[in-house]
């Protein structure tokens, strides 16, 4: 028990995700890598295993690469391109991605692109046959090619940068093609493994907004015979070196890790968001990025709106958690504390055992106030029978809840408030604009904004620290952006009202007044 509490401690202590704190071999360009990490004298080395070519690896770079496999390709492709391809003429080490897949006839081409389903694996293994992206046309040829001369296109778990391994191989059964998201139908979301979801649902979760064109993949996934075959079941030796199966009745050390494993498990997307929220607040990116969103995404590929979510359900686990604290254990107590701590546990209420394993899962909560939530939360677990509920189950208990107690309209004729865009898929391109509420109804507003009134919920306004003299400017400002947009005036000219008509502050510099001033005249 003291050895496992030390441990506890040591790794939370030593404990680092980044991959560059980390030595790891991968296989890329027909040869096997060794990425070295010399945690004393900070130096980054990467290897090649078969060719004696060391790479000594800049650590300005660790900056502008998620991972030493990105820092690699990126090398491939400018300094090291001509000294690979003399390289792998000497080689015979194959590369993972030459291996011929199962019941294929034709070998892939050299270094052949696959594609990633780290968001939707689950429905990959339950059937999944179609997927969406955003690709540029010269990606989307490549696939074309592939279809067209039968290539097997390996499917990966996730993005080849963090680690990403060949989980199958996929055969192209329609030649990739464009397609608006609106066009799509309910069998479209089927193919794509989302049978239950509406078409709002699916654009919300996976891209930008619903006026795009995307490129569609239809296949047939077949998976590595090792995905499908017998699962191996961990055997555990205890002092007495006796082995247990799975279905042994756990001992209190063994019962403690897990509850500790599961815990781990269960904080994996709150501790992202707590992190996101710190990052986010201390502006931790100036040094190499002007904005937070453009950091989320080159650092951790995350689009404009999930780091925000994931912020504001760290917010919503934080208010379940404080209804019952004790359920959750401190991971360095004393053995004495953590069997106090486990009384404690039984004295609240079951549903606090269950708590939400992802972001998906509890975003519909975030309109609601931290009682509800709670009631949201208590509800939902009951109806999925004392277990993790679903998105469709949440959100079920949240519109009825909503109906029950509709929220107030908190908002007054003539104020001025900021867009926020939230779920409205009808304010896109809309957020971090201000508008005036020119009607208040019993649960939403008819705002203004300079090119048009738009209804909104009392949830996607937020309030401007603006005097009455400064709110009384914004309503003047948008009288004379109001006047001059013309839906058939040039885009250069719509694009002027619009950045005018998100200016953060109630005023307008004297070069913006002459810029306005001119096009009131033309």
């Amino acid at each position: 028990m003291k050895s496992f509490v030390r441990s506890l401690k040591s790794e939370a202590k030593t404990a680092i995700t980044d991959p560059w704190h980390h030595s790891q071999s991968w296989a890329a360009h027909y040869h096997k890598w060794q990425f070295k990490y010399d945690s004393f004298n900070a130096n980054y080395i990467i290897e090649n295993g078969d060719r004696s070519i060391i790479l000594s690896v800049p650590i300005r770079e660790t900056n502008h690469h998620p991972s030493p496999q990105a820092w690699l390709d990126h090398w491939a492709k400018t300094k090291g391109k001509r000294q690979l391809e003399q390289g792998t003429k000497e080689s015979l080490q194959p590369s993972l991605l030459d291996f011929k897949p199962q019941s294929s006839n034709c070998i892939p081409p050299k270094n052949p692109k696959g594609i990633s389903f780290g968001q939707t694996l689950d429905q990959l293994y339950q059937g999944k046959t179609c997927t969406r992206r955003v690709w540029s046309d010269r990606t989307a040829k490549t696939f074309i090619n592939y279809y067209e001369q039968g290539v097997k296109v390996p499917a990966y778990n996730k993005d080849l940068r963090y680690g990403g391994e060949i989980i199958g191989w996929l055969t192209l059964t329609e030649k990739p093609h464009q397609q608006p998201l609106v066009e799509m139908t309910q069998a479209d979301l089927a193919a794509e493994g989302f049978p239950d979801y509406t078409f709002d649902q699916f654009i919300n979760e996976f891209f930008d907004g619903k006026n795009q064109t995307v490129w569609v993949i239809c296949f047939e996934f077949t998976p590595n015979e090792n995905q499908e075959s017998s699962v191996p079941v961990e055997v555990v030796e205890t002092n007495d070196n006796q082995a247990l199966s799975d279905t042994d009745e756990l001992t209190y050390e063994e019962e403690r890790d897990r509850l500790h494993l599961e815990r781990k498990v269960e904080r994996a997307f709150y501790e992202a968001g707590k992190a996101l929220q710190e990052l986010r607040d201390r502006r931790l990116y100036r040094s190499t990025h002007a904005n937070f969103e453009g950091y989320c995404l080159e650092r951790f590929g995350f689009k404009r709106r999930h780091p925000y979510r994931l912020i504001d359900a760290a917010q919503v686990f934080d208010n379940l958690i404080e209804m019952c604290p004790n359920w959750t254990q401190n991971e360095n107590v004393s053995e004495v504390e953590s069997h106090e701590a486990s009384e404690d546990l039984q004295m609240c209420p079951n549903w606090t055992h269950i708590l939400p394993t992802t972001e998906y899962q509890i975003r519909p909560m975030t309109c609601l106030d931290r009682e509800k939530q709670v009631e949201a939360w208590t509800q939902a677990v009951e109806l999925a029978g004392g277990k993790v509920p679903s998105h469709r189950i949440v959100k079920s208990i949240v519109d009825q809840i909503r109906e029950r107690t509709p929220v107030p309209n908190p908002w007054r004729k003539g104020e001025v408030a900021m867009i926020m865009v939230k779920d409205n898929p009808d304010l896109r391109g809309k957020g971090g604009c201000w508008c005036v509420i020119s009607e208040v109804h019993n649960f939403s507003c008819t705002v203004r904004l300079w090119d048009g009134n738009y209804q909104v919920k009392p949830e996607n306004l937020k309030e401007l620290p603006y005097s009455n003299d400064q709110q009384e400017e914004v309503r003047k400002l948008c009288d004379r952006l109001t006047k001059i947009y013309d839906p058939e005036m040039e885009n250069t000219a719509k694009a002027v009202l619009g950045s005018l008509g998100r200016i953060n502050r109630p005023w307008l510099t004297e070069f913006e007044e002459r810029v306005l001033t001119f096009l009131e005249e033309s």
